[in-house]
Order: structure tokens, then sequence, then C-alpha cells
């Protein structure tokens, strides 16, 4: 099972807990941390945590045009768009399963990461009850949270779809209403192409979802965003 984050060094705590708690409950996972400014004491944590593993850097010069007015939100930093690059940074796997750093993991992703693609590029469980709204203005069936992804690398990459984020992912910043970084360009660019499963694997800590509840014992995973990520010890 290959697991990855990106992330910068604010992120390192966050990243490292919820990495661990995957870790917890399944075993020989390997991890690929994506991260250009890991200092040395953040190296020997991970070294001291995780049992298989490896660091990569990457060059953002194809993430350049995604500056600062294009954000959408100030609380969006330039890693996030990093998830963009991974099947290219990957490209030797055959899957990989992209989790945010402000994530604790509950049980088993077996189920989740051997679900069949069935021609999909992407799987993804839909976001918290605004979803609904962005879908409406993005003109699109269904809105996914980008905080777990399952990448489909070999069809992606034959299909060049950073390509394809290129030439069409501007359509949506016309949009500032639900324009949200790479998670609105995702769902914009890849909406045909993006296969459902059920929000246990991504639930929102705190947040609505009217009439998609999941009860909190059949939670895998746990995603704590925004002002309640100091809510995350009482998840794990």
């Amino acid at each position: 099972m290959n697991i990855v984050y990106c992330f910068d060094s604010n992120y390192f705590d966050l990243t490292l807990n919820s990495a661990k708690s995957i870790q917890k409950f399944n075993n020989g996972s390997f991890f690929y941390f994506l991260s250009n400014n890991l200092n040395a004491e953040q190296k020997v944590e991970l070294e001291e945590n995780i049992k298989r593993y490896t660091i990569l850097s990457y060059d953002d010069s194809d993430l350049k045009e995604f500056d600062d007015d294009l954000l959408g939100y100030k609380h969006v930093s330039k890693a996030c768009f990093v998830r963009l690059l991974i099947p290219r940074l990957l490209k030797k796997l055959k899957r990989a399963l992209y989790v945010d750093g402000d994530t604790i993991c509950k049980g088993s992703l077996k189920e989740l990461y051997n679900t069949d693609f069935e021609g999909n590029y992407i799987i993804g469980a839909k976001g918290i009850d605004y979803s609904i709204k962005q879908a409406e203005e993005l003109g699109i069936d269904n809105y996914i949270n980008s905080g777990v992804l399952l990448f489909n690398i070999p069809l992606m990459n034959k299909d060049d779809y950073f390509t394809q984020i290129k030439e069409n992912w501007r359509g949506a910043i016309g949009l500032p209403r639900v324009f949200s970084g790479d998670e609105t360009i995702i769902n914009y660019c890849f909406h045909k192409k993006i296969k459902l499963i059920s929000e246990k694997y991504n639930y929102c800590y705190n947040r609505s979802y009217k009439g998609r509840e999941v009860a909190s014992d059949d939670v895998i995973l746990w995603h704590v965003t925004g002002a309640d990520k100091g809510n995350i010890d009482k998840l794990c």
C-alpha cells in the first residue's frame, strides 16, 4: 500500500501523527513524503517513527502559474498543489493513496486501496454539505474533498492528465464562491473521471453532511479541517 503526503515544514507534526495512525492499522504500508524543506531533526523523527518510507524532493516549476493571486483562500499554501504532481513523480507505481496531513486513521484502508477504478483517474469521497453548492456552481454532478485521493497513475499518465489540467483549470476561477485551489481544479478538470467512495474514508470532523452522516465508530479516516485541528488528539 503506497501512501503519499505533500507538505511543508509547518505541517510536519500533523503529517507525522497522521502517518503513524495509518501505519498502526495498515502493516506493510510504504510512505512517500513529498517535501522540499525538512530539517535534520524532522528527518530523525521520521526515521524513529515510520518503518518504511522515502523522502522525495520535487521541482515545482510546473506549478508556477498557481501563484498567490489564484489560490482562492489565504490559508491555501503552494504545497497543496504538489498533489497534482503525484502521478508524474511516482510514475512507476500502479496506484497511490494521497492523504492530507490533518487526518487520523482509525482502521484498515485495504478496501479503499483495492477499489476497482473502473476506468476512472481518481477515487474520492464527496465533501461536506457545501459541496453540493460547489458542484452546482461548477456545473458538475459531484464535488469531492481532495484530502484523500486514490490515483490511477498509469491511466492518468497515459492520458497526459497534467496537460489536461494546464489547458482547462482556468475555467474554474471565474467562480470565486467555490474556487478553492487544487481541490476545485481536480473536480473541475476530472469530474467525469472520478469514482465516489464512502464518506467514511474522508469524514470531516465537526462539519455538516445533511443526510450523509457517518457514525463515529464507522469512520476510517477523520479529516480535521480549519480551526478544529486542536481536536486531533481527541481522535487518536
